[in-house]
C-alpha cells in the first residue's frame, strides 16, 4: 500500500509538470468513458432493469395473428379474452386485459379530456400492482367505480386523500373514486395499435357496451391488449403450447377465426416493451465502445511516446538496480490516475449526454423515466475507468520489457527514440480505421434520414391545426344530432378569420391509431382470405383540408352516408387497370355489413409512419355515425400562424358546448417530427461519436507526425543547410503523416463493409453499402489527417536551420 501511495504521488507529480498532456489524456479519456456511461445509463434503464411489476419475469404479452393476412399484431375480442381465462390453466395463473378511450371527465375542475384505461377488473392484480390509497376494484366491481393515476391524482385533486369517494362524471356518467394507484406507475406495453401507456384514469367494464366488446368473438370487434401470468415454474414454450390448442378451438368454432388464419403469439412483457429499440441501443452501445477503444489507444500514443522521450532515464534505472515490475507499477499508476480523473469528469459528462438522450429521445421511447446515474451506472464507469487505465498503460509497459538498455544508454536519444515510432504509427492506423467505422454509420444515416425527409407522407402538413373532443353519450346518442354538431364547429371555426378549411377525421394520420377492419369486394375473389383495409372516418373537407390530392372523381358530400373515397392502392389492388369509380364495396362500419359506392380516388397517404405506404386505405363520411364516447379530431388549415387560432376556436368550441374541452391541440408538423425522431435520434446520437472519434484520431496522428518530426529536428536542419528546399521537406513530413491514415481508411472501409449491414434496418432509401456514402466519408476523413499534419509539417520547415543544428 505504501508504495502504491508513493507511486502515485510520483505520478502526480509527473502530470503536473506537464499539464499539456495530461489535459489532453484526462479529456481524451473522459469523453470516451462519458459516452458509455450515458448510453448504458440508457441500456440498462430500458433494456436490462426488470419492469416494475410483481415477479416480471413471469409476465406475458399475447397477440392474436391473422396469418392469412400476413397481420402478426392485433388485438383482441372480449370473447376470446373470456376462453382464454376459461381455459389455459395449466400454465397461467390469469389473464388481464386492457383497451383504451378517451373521455371527458368533469367533477375535478375544469372540463378535461383524458385517456382512459377500460381493464378487466382483474388487470391490477395479474400486475401485482396495489393502490397507495384505497382499494383495487374486486371480482364483482361496479361499473361505476374509478381508480386514478397518481399524478393525474395531485394534478386535478391536489393530492387530497379525500378524492375517496368523490364522484366525477365521465362523459357525462357518473363514477366513484375507490382508489389511487402508486406513484410512478406506468403501463408498460408497446404502443403501436392504438393503446395508449399514459392512462389517467381506470374503469372495469360498463355494462352498456361489455356484450359489443367484451363478450362477442367477432374480430371486427377486436380492440383488447392481453397480459397473462405465468405460474411458477411454468416456461414460455409451455404457455406457447397451450395457447397454440387454444388458438385450435378458437379456429375449430368460429368461421372468421378459421378465415384470417387466427393463432396467438406470446411474448415476454419485457421484450413486447422494448424489444423495437434493443437494436438501435445496442449498437449505439458498439459506438460508443469503439470511441472508449479509440480514447484508451489515444492516451497510449501519448504515454508511449512520453515513455520514449524517458528512454535513457528509465534506462539509467535499471541498469542502477530498479526492477521492471518497479516501474511497470509505476507506469501503470500513472495511467491510472489519469483514467480516474478520466472517469471522475466523464461521470459528469455522463449526467449532461443522459439530459441531451432524454431531450432527444424518440415518441414513444419506452421506460425513459428509468434511464439516470445509479449504482448499476456508477459500477459500469468504474469498470470502464478500469479497463481504460490498463489499455492505456500496459502498451508502453509491454514496449520496456524489449528495450535493449546497452544500445539505449550508448547511442544519442534522438535515434533512441525513434525505435517505437512504427508503433505509435500502428495505434493511429487503429484509430482512424475505427473512426471511419462510425463515420460510415453516421453519413449512411445521414443520407436516410435525408431521403426521409424528401418522402411526400401524402399531405401539406403546414399550417395545420389538430384538436381532439368527444362527445359524450348523454347528450349525443342522436346521429343526426351528432352530425349536425359536427358541421356546425366545422362551419364556425371556417369562418373564423385566416381559416381556410377545417374537417374531421378519425383516425389522425401519424397520431399511432390503427383502425383496420374486413371488407368484401364482388369483383375481386378473396380465394379463402378476408380482405383488410384501413378505415378512416371524414367528413367531406378533409382531403381538400389536409392538401391530398383528388386523382379521380369527386370529394364526399355532406349528403352522403353510404358513399366512401379511397386511396390509389385500394383502387389499384381490386381493380387494377380499372377505375375504381361507381363500383360497389360491402364493409361492416358497425353491427351489420352496408354497401358503399366509391365516388372518388385521393393519393395514398402515409398513415402509420413515413416509412412505409401502408395498408390500402378507404374513407366513409362521418355522417350517420354513432359518435357517442368515441374521440374524434378536427383539423384546421390556416393561412398564418395555427397557434393564433387556438384561443378563438376554443370560444367557439365552449360557446356551443362548455362541458366538451379542446385537447390534444397540436401542430401536423409535430407529427411528422415525431415520425421522424427515431430517425434523427440515432442520427444525432452517431454523428457526435463519430465527430468525437475523428477529433481522436486527428490528435493522435498530429502527436505521431509531431513527434516523428520532432526528433528528426537536427536531420531536418542540416538537410535545409546542405540546400534541400523546403516544400521538398514539407511535402514528406505530410506523407510520413498521410500514410498510416491511408492504410487506416483502407482498413477500415474493409471493416466497414462487413459491419454497416447491422445498421440496415434504421436506413431508408439506400442500401448499407452506399458507394456514395463510402467515397464521401473516406474523403472527410483523409482531410481531416491531412490538416493535422499540415501545422508540425509547417512549423518544421519554419526553423532556422542553425538553431536546428544545434539542437539534439
Amino acid at each position: 500500500m505504501e508504495s502504491f501511495k508513493r507511486d502515485l504521488l510520483f505520478s502526480l507529480r509527473g502530470l503536473a509538470r506537464r499539464p499539456g498532456f495530461t489535459v489532453i489524456a484526462i479529456l481524451t479519456l473522459a469523453l470516451g468513458i462519458g459516452a458509455n456511461a450515458a448510453i448504458f445509463s440508457t441500456v440498462y434503464g430500458v433494456l436490462l432493469s426488470p419492469l416494475p411489476y410483481s415477479h416480471p419475469d413471469r409476465l406475458t404479452a399475447l397477440w392474436a395473428q391473422w396469418r392469412k393476412q400476413d397481420t402478426l399484431r392485433v388485438s383482441h375480442t372480449g370473447g376470446d379474452f373470456q376462453t382464454y381465462r376459461r381455459e389455459a390453466r395449466r400454465s397461467f395463473v390469469d389473464f388481464g386485459a386492457v383497451g383504451s378511450v378517451r373521455q371527458n371527465l368533469t367533477g375535478g375542475g375544469e372540463p378535461a379530456q383524458v385517456q382512459v384505461g377500460w381493464i378487466s377488473r382483474n388487470f391490477f392484480s395479474v400486475l401485482g400492482v396495489r393502490p397507495v390509497l384505497g382499494r383495487d376494484f374486486t371480482a364483482a366491481e361496479k361499473p361505476d367505480s374509478l381508480l386514478i393515476g397518481n399524478e393525474f391524482w395531485h394534478r386535478c385533486f391536489g393530492g387530497d386523500p379525500g378524492v375517496l369517494g368523490r364522484v366525477v362524471q365521465l362523459d357525462g356518467r357518473p363514477f366513484t373514486v375507490v382508489g389511487v394507484l402508486p406513484p410512478g406507475f406506468r403501463l408498460h406495453m408497446a404502443a403501436d395499435v392504438g393503446i395508449s401507456t399514459k392512462i389517467d384514469v381506470w374503469k372495469p367494464p360498463d355494462e352498456a357496451r361489455a356484450k359489443a366488446r367484451w363478450v362477442t368473438s367477432e374480430l371486427n370487434l377486436s380492440s383488447l391488449r392481453i397480459i397473462g401470468r405465468l405460474r411458477p415454474g411454468a416456461t414460455l414454450a409451455q404457455g406457447q403450447a397451450e395457447m397454440d390448442g387454444i388458438a385450435d378451438q378458437l379456429r375449430a368454432q368460429f368461421p372468421d377465426h378459421a378465415e384470417v388464419g387466427f393463432h396467438i403469439d406470446v411474448q415476454p412483457l419485457h421484450r413486447e416493451v422494448v424489444g423495437h429499440i434493443e437494436r438501435p441501443l445496442l449498437i449505439l452501445q458498439g459506438a460508443v465502445a469503439l470511441v472508449l477503444l479509440i480514447a484508451c489507444l489515444n492516451v497510449a500514443n501519448l504515454l508511449l511516446v512520453r515513455a520514449q522521450n524517458r528512454q535513457r532515464e528509465i534506462a539509467l534505472r535499471l541498469s542502477l538496480g530498479s526492477g521492471l515490475r518497479e516501474i511497470a507499477r509505476q507506469m501503470l499508476t500513472e495511467a491510472l490516475a489519469l483514467a480516474v480523473l478520466g472517469g471522475a469528469l466523464g461521470i459528469l459528462l455522463a449526467y449532461w449526454g443522459i439530459r441531451l438522450l432524454v431531450a432527444l429521445k424518440p415518441a414513444n421511447f419506452p421506460r425513459i423515466e428509468g434511464i439516470g446515474i445509479n449504482g448499476p451506472v456508477l459500477a459500469f464507469a468504474l469498470g470502464v475507468t478500469l479497463l481504460a487505465a490498463l489499455l492505456a498503460g500496459l502498451l508502453p509497459v509491454l514496449r520496456i520489457r524489449r528495450w535493449n538498455l546497452n544500445d539505449i544508454l550508448k547511442e544519442q536519444s534522438s535515434q533512441a527514440r525513434g525505435r517505437d515510432s512504427w508503433l505509435s504509427k500502428a495505434l493511429v492506423v487503429v484509430e482512424v480505421a475505427l473512426s471511419l467505422v462510425l463515420l460510415l454509420g453516421a453519413g449512411l444515416l445521414l443520407r436516410s434520414f435525408a431521403r426521409l425527409q424528401e418522402v411526400r407522407p401524402g399531405f401539406d402538413s403546414h399550417n395545420l391545426l389538430t384538436f381532439s373532443i368527444t362527445l359524450p353519450a348523454v347528450r349525443y346518442q342522436d346521429t343526426d344530432k351528432t352530425a349536425n354538431f359536427l358541421a356546425g364547429l366545422e362551419s364556425q371555426i371556417s369562418r373564423l378569420p385566416g381559416v381556410t378549411s377545417a374537417a374531421t377525421i378519425w383516425p389522425l394520420p401519424l397520431e399511432g391509431q390503427v383502425w383496420y377492419a374486413p371488407y368484401r369486394n364482388p369483383d375481386r375473389p378473396s380465394n379463402g382470405q378476408q380482405l383488410l383495409a384501413d378505415y378512416r372516418l371524414s367528413s367531406p373537407d378533409y382531403p381538400k383540408t389536409i392538401g391530398a390530392r383528388l386523382l379521380e372523381g369527386r370529394y364526399l358530400r355532406d349528403t352522403d352516408t353510404h358513399a366512401m373515397l379511397v386511396d390509389q392502392r385500394f383502387a389499384r389492388e381490386n381493380w387494377p387497370g380499372r377505375s375504381a369509380l361507381g363500383h360497389t364495396v360491402f364493409i361492416t362500419p358497425q353491427d351489420k355489413e352496408e354497401p358503399f359506392q366509391v365516388v372518388g380516388v385521393v393519393e395514398n397517404i402515409r398513415h402509420k409512419d413515413l416509412r412505409s405506404d401502408g395498408r390500402e386505405t378507404l374513407y366513409v363520411p362521418t355522417r350517420g355515425w354513432a359518435w357517442a364516447n368515441w374521440e374524434l379530431c378536427l383539423i384546421v388549415r390556416t393561412t398564418s400562424d395555427p397557434h393564433a387560432l387556438i384561443g378563438p376556436i376554443r370560444a367557439e368550441l365552449r360557446r356551443m358546448d362548455p362541458l366538451i374541452p379542446m385537447a390534444k391541440v397540436r401542430l401536423m408538423d409535430e407529427y411528422v417530427a415525431d415520425a421522424l425522431a427515431p430517425n434523427r435520434f440515432a442520427l444525432a446520437l452517431m454523428l457526435v461519436f463519430a465527430v468525437v472519434a475523428s477529433v481522436l484520431a486527428a490528435v493522435g496522428l498530429y502527436g505521431v507526425v509531431a513527434y516523428s518530426l520532432g526528433r528528426k529536428t537536427r536531420e531536418v536542419g542540416i538537410r535545409m543547410a546542405l540546400g534541400a528546399q523546403r516544400s521538398r521537406i514539407f511535402a514528406g513530413a505530410i506523407r510520413e503523416g498521410l500514410a498510416p491514415a491511408l492504410v487506416g481508411v483502407g482498413i477500415g472501409l474493409l471493416v466497414s463493409f462487413a459491419m454497416t449491414g447491422a445498421i440496415s434496418g434504421l436506413l431508408f432509401g439506400i442500401g448499407s453499402a452506399d458507394p456514395l456514402t463510402y467515397a464521401t466519408m473516406a474523403g472527410l476523413l483523409v482531410l481531416v489527417a491531412l490538416l493535422a499534419c499540415l501545422i508540425p509539417a509547417r512549423r518544421a520547415v519554419r526553423l532556422d536551420p542553425v538553431i536546428a543544428i544545434r539542437l539534439d
